[in-house]
């Protein structure tokens, strides 16, 4: 057997006692924060503008659309959920993909129209960060040198797992579902260049496409076989042939979920070791924004030499705002924060953050590099008109594995999110299901209480 075969057999045969208790609890909180982040990603004008197209094409209700008050099919629901759930981005990530987006919101929908219990719900978000998890790996950087977003590319295996835990595909058929699913694998990065929102659709396009495999290898419809490591396979024609190693190394001790981080800053991750430096130096040095003179910030290869992500001019969109280092480290020395207030379209434009921005110089340390991206490192030294420097520096971000939030701030930052869709009622049972999880008989319990309070209204295009 090959690579593919070895994946599906694995997830055919994943089981509940395979699990480790604390991995549960890391599903339960990567749950909890995809859910939150999509009910908050809801309100944000191309998501309403898509959702005005899946509510406009119908089909049978079977699931809730997340934010919305109407009820879709299943596929149409995971396309909207992981639409909403990468369009504030502020969804969690791995090394190379925002896993989350593509995995939780299509286990929700297709767990609520199979009626699925909680178990079943966590055993199918665990198999879908590990192929996520494990085929970005092997695709590494050279995919992404390519112009692909793993996020969309790879992320439409780890759907097609979560579907085949939730439909009980045995190992042939969860094979032939990954042959149908690579033939969906799409996602590129234009958008670096002018800003637009396609990327945010791109964790939807995923579990859509991996959810669709999974049912036709259901219906019996066979794809083909070795589609990851074969000669015209995935690794060979959208990458360099990639490392094959990493898809099997370790498989059933070593977990893909392990690998992702939660997002404290609704930005790109690479900025988020840098952000910490920045506040730390606000917060705790009283290092000011008008008495900088200039800063120098040291990065791994991979975040010095992105054009889009070092870019001193001034955003030309809310995304390339979200996307740039020199912006986001600005407005955080000038507001003393980075939360979604400062990636607000009035604040992008503020002559004062691009001033501060054009200060900052990013240079690559090659101590760093070798260790991205296991570690996201970071320097930041900051000179002060007055000749006094501050220097700081980190190994690990907020958020990372090394680092992780506790528990308190992932619910603070779900309440704060999902808040502004659904009542306090929903907000309490949503957290008490998912707690409580693997005891929860029926999925669409849950998935009910993601309908929004009230009807969004359409705004201006975002």
């Amino acid at each position: 057997m090959g690579q593919t075969a070895d994946l599906a057999a694995y997830i055919a045969e994943l089981s509940w006692d395979d699990i480790p208790a604390e991995l549960v609890g890391k599903a339960k909180a990567h749950i909890l924060d995809t859910l939150g982040v999509a009910l908050g990603g809801s309100l944000t004008d191309h998501v309403r503008q898509t959702a005005a197209v899946v509510e406009q094409l119908g089909g049978e209700p079977q699931c809730t659309a997340i934010g919305q008050n109407f009820r879709t099919n299943a596929l149409e629901a995971a396309f909207l959920g992981g639409t909403c759930a990468h369009s504030i981005e502020f969804d969690d990530t791995g090394q190379y993909a925002h896993t989350g987006a593509g995995i939780i919101p299509g286990a929700v929908s297709l767990g609520e129209a199979r009626r699925i219990d909680g178990k079943t719900l966590i055993l199918a978000v665990i198999a879908g960060y590990e192929l996520t998890a494990r085929v970005s790996s092997a695709a590494g950087l050279a995919h992404r040198g390519r112009g692909y977003h793993p996020t969309g590319t790879c992320g439409v295996f780890g759907a097609t797992a979560v579907g085949a835990k939730i439909l009980g595909l045995d190992a042939k058929q969860t094979e032939g579902a990954f042959g149908t699913a690579a033939s969906h694998a799409s996602a590129i990065t234009q958008y670096r260049c002018d800003g637009g929102p396609t990327k945010h659709i791109h964790p939807g396009i995923a579990s859509r496409a991996g959810l669709l495999s999974a049912l036709m290898a259901e219906a019996c419809f066979v794809g083909t076989a070795d589609v990851i490591e074969g000669q015209y396979g995935f690794l060979n024609v959208l990458s360099d042939g990639g490392d094959l190693d990493a898809l099997t190394k370790n498989l059933g001790t070593e977990f893909g979920l392990t690998s992702s981080d939660i997002r404290p800053y609704p930005c790109c991750r690479q900025i988020h070791a840098p952000a910490d430096l920045v506040l730390d130096m606000v917060h705790n040095k009283g290092v000011t924004a008008d008495a900088i003179e200039t800063m120098d910030l040291y990065v791994p290869a991979y975040s010095a030499n992105q054009d889009w992500l070092i870019n001193t001019d001034p955003p030309s969109s809310k995304l390339n705002a979200i996307l740039s280092m020199p912006y986001s480290l600005a407005v955080a020395f000038i507001d003393g924060e980075l939360t979604l207030r400062q990636f607000e379209e009035n604040r992008v434009t503020d002559k004062n953050v691009h001033a501060l921005a054009l200060k900052l110089n990013t240079i690559e340390d090659p101590e760093m590099t070798k260790v991205f991206p296991i570690h996201r490192r970071a320097r930041l030294e900051v000179t002060l008109k007055d000749g006094n420097k501050h220097a700081l520096e980190i190994d690990d971000p907020r958020g990372s594995i090394q680092n992780p939030l506790p528990f308190s701030d992932v619910v603070a930052k779900f309440r704060d999110l999902a808040g502004s869709v659904i009542d306090e009622a929903a907000l309490e049972g949503m957290h008490r299901h998912i707690e409580n999880l693997e005891n929860l008989a029926d999925v669409s319990e849950l998935a009910s209480l993601l309908a929004a309070k009230d009807s969004p209204a359409l705004t201006s295009a975002g």
